[in-house]
């Protein structure tokens, strides 16, 4: 049984880059592919190496690192049921102000 369940816009988005074959795409695939693996894997440790936001509920989130292209993101949040639920698979954005980012 999967520990990780998908908002809508994230398994789409997620679905959309595993049918991609562009070189990028497939860079992407294979970056985000791991944080979701160690999710899947280890949902316990979850927090270790995550951005924490102080929302209401908590979300957290991991960069993405992706050779020659954006950084991207991967966001998520628990669940009542011990699941995690990925929130959102997206580019990173760099608001206006340095050392802020936003999602």
């Amino acid at each position: 049984m999967s520990n990780l369940t998908f908002d809508p816009e994230a398994i789409d988005r997620w679905n959309a880059l595993r049918a991609s074959s562009g070189s990028y795409e497939r860079a992407v695939r294979r970056a985000v592919a791991a944080v979701l693996d160690g999710l899947e894997r280890s949902p316990g440790d979850h927090r270790i190496g995550a951005i924490q936001f102080q929302t209401t509920p908590t979300m957290w989130a991991r960069v993405v690192e992706v050779e020659d292209g954006a950084d991207w993101m991967v966001i998520w949040t628990n669940e009542a049921d011990q699941k995690l639920r990925i929130l959102r698979i997206g580019h990173r954005l760099v608001a206006a102000n340095p050392g802020r980012s936003s999602i």
